[in-house]
């Protein structure tokens, strides 16, 4: 059979939402009069005994005046590479201007120009938009009418003609891949689109916070208070009417609550923008299809993703099983608008692993630390920071002192962290989270110094030193030795120190500096602190902690005797 992806592309209300419903025979995506109706890729497909093709539907190309703008122009430019072909859209009763040069720019020289509207513009008029069209370098032209269906067969079947032979990637009966949290909130978009004027569509953007059938949540977002109130309607009717209108497409009984939450500038916010389904999605997503098979150049386009049931029947368990391993962290899942998501290979790769025996439970007695190290090793290369957290309290209840535990068990483990960075098998992120780990793992040990404490000690790395993990150390050791402990971090600017100094009045400040770079910094540091009759102690690369902690202890008794 043939198949493959077809994606179209063009200016903004071309038409192109409303040609692929037509191509489908059924509503798959929302339609408006309004420019940036369609905010992400949207994939419908078209199954006949002898074909599959999935056509991928993308936001109009304009130009941006916000950044949300920049990535709809991106997720659309994004589409073009990595499908069989490309059809550019163009507008038949608007004349071809340069926007419509931009994009067809883009197009492949295989490309295929569809003048859309043909219903609706006058014969000579199709003709003369083909003609200048035809400066455009692509390799066929099609005038169609997306509402009255002219053309859509001859287009569809040109189509099908050119695309390769290859596998089917979708069931028969599925003419759509989009979860139907995120068709829902495209409805009730579509539907305030419809009653809304000016910039407020363009401010809006719908998302679904739960779905339990038939109970329905929706939330809708505005950028500012004032458009709340023109969402909502005098007495809430006309979030009313949208919601009377949205339920009457979907099945019968369900219940569907509508609020409306302001974001200030959401538009020009990334993570928001993102989360609120205006996303740049860079290659088709297909579900429940474990055990498909597709052509090798498919493989960086395609993903397989199954939610959390078909994960459980995958793995032959009960759905309460697969959510517990989803919660404790075994099972790797993607939370996506109140549903897990989880990749297919990694639900075999855990179903594999599962029937393995259980390695021993290695042990945690002092003479067994530097295997332990080895343990820390590998659970910092995974990122494991509760299990470098269990590990590290057992032992600390274990031997009643944190300095063995630093010394013999992580700092081996980091400095094989730091080898694998520097022989390139580890990238300066994860040598970065390795750090970060264990300095929240040091700072949340429980720690049962007893008595009095020795005194106050401020500890700190001076302006330059960008390494906070050695402050993490010395301020672990310094509270074990019974010492109250202020943690500055690392990179503590001059006047920073020397104001924060000044209001604690401790017993003693440590600087640690493990950069060359940070050494004059830390001298002129020490010098302003030692003005103000503060003892101060500098610990490089060469001093232990245990040199550390008995300098500290000398260094006080010294300087209160002085006194």
């Amino acid at each position: 059979m043939k198949s493959g992806f077809v994606t179209f592309v063009g200016r903004p209300n071309v038409g192109k939402s409303t040609l692929l419903n037509k191509i489908l025979g059924e509503k798959v995506t929302i339609v408006s009069d309004k420019v940036q109706t369609t905010r992400t890729q949207i994939r419908g497909v078209l199954t006949r005994p002898d074909a599959q093709v999935v056509f991928v539907d993308t936001p109009g190309i304009h130009k941006p005046r916000s950044p949300m703008g920049e990535r709809l122009n991106a997720t659309a430019s994004d589409s073009i590479s990595g499908v069989d072909l490309v059809c550019l859209i163009v507008d038949a009763t608007m004349p071809i201007g340069r926007g419509d040069r931009f994009v067809a720019a883009k197009v492949p020289k295989d490309g295929i120009v569809v003048v859309n509207k043909c219903d609706i513009a006058k014969p000579e008029v199709v003709l003369a938009q083909l003609a200048t069209a035809g400066e455009f370098d692509v390799s066929a032209y099609f005038p169609v009418s997306a509402r009255t269906g002219e053309g859509v067969d001859a287009l569809v079947d040109h189509l099908i003609e050119r695309l390769p032979e290859g596998p089917q990637y979708y069931p028969d009966d599925m003419v759509s891949d989009q979860p139907d949290a995120f068709w829902v909130a495209e409805l009730v978009r579509e539907q305030l689109l419809a009653v809304t004027r000016e910039e407020l569509p363009h401010s809006i953007a719908t998302r679904v916070t739960e779905l339990d059938w038939p109970y329905i949540r929706v939330e809708i977002m505005v950028e500012r208070d004032s458009q709340k109130g023109m969402v909502i309607g005098k007495k809430g009717q006309i979030l009313k009417d949208v919601g009377t209108k949205v339920r009457q497409q979907l099945k019968e009984g369900a219940f569907l609550e509508l609020h409306v939450v302001v974001r200030k500038d959401w538009q020009r916010k990334p993570s928001t923008s993102t989360t609120w389904g205006c996303r740049r999605a860079t290659r088709p997503v297909q579900r429940n299809l474990a055990s498909i098979s597709w052509d090798n150049r498919y493989r960086g386009v395609m993903a397989t993703v199954i939610d959390l049931a078909e994960a459980a029947k995958r793995l032959d368990v009960h759905y309460q099983t697969a959510y517990r391993w989803v919660r404790e962290k075994r099972l790797p899942a993607t939370r996506v608008r109140g549903r897990y998501q989880l990749e297919v290979s990694d639900v075999d790769a855990f179903g594999a692993a599962r029937d393995r025996p259980e390695p021993p439970t290695p042990s945690t007695s002092r003479r067994d630390w530097p295997h332990l190290a080895d343990r820390v090793f590998g659970l910092l290369e995974a990122g494991d920071e509760r299990a470098v957290s269990d590990l590290v309290t057992k032992l600390h209840r274990q031997d009643d002192t944190i300095l063995p535990i630093i010394s013999e068990v992580l700092v081996p483990a980091l400095h094989r962290i730091g080898d694998e960075w520097r022989a390139g098998r580890l990238s300066i992120a994860e040598e970065h989270r390795a750090s970060a780990i264990v300095e929240r793992v040091l700072a949340g040990v429980d720690r049962r110094s007893a008595g009095r404490p020795r005194g106050t000690v401020v500890v700190a790395s001076p302006s330059g030193e960008l390494h906070s993990l050695p402050t993490a150390m010395a301020a672990a050791a310094l509270r074990e030795d019974g010492w109250r402990v202020e943690l500055l971090g690392r990179d503590v600017p001059e006047d920073a120190l020397v104001e924060f100094v000044a209001s604690v009045r401790p017993d003693l400040v440590v600087l640690t500096v493990t950069n060359p770079g940070a050494a004059e910094s830390a001298s002129a540091a020490a010098a302003e602190v030692e003005a103000a009759d503060v003892p101060v102690l500098v610990g490089g690369p060469g001093r232990s902690l245990d040199e550390l902690l008995e300098s500290a202890r000398a260094t006080v008794k010294a300087a209160r005797r002085a006194r």
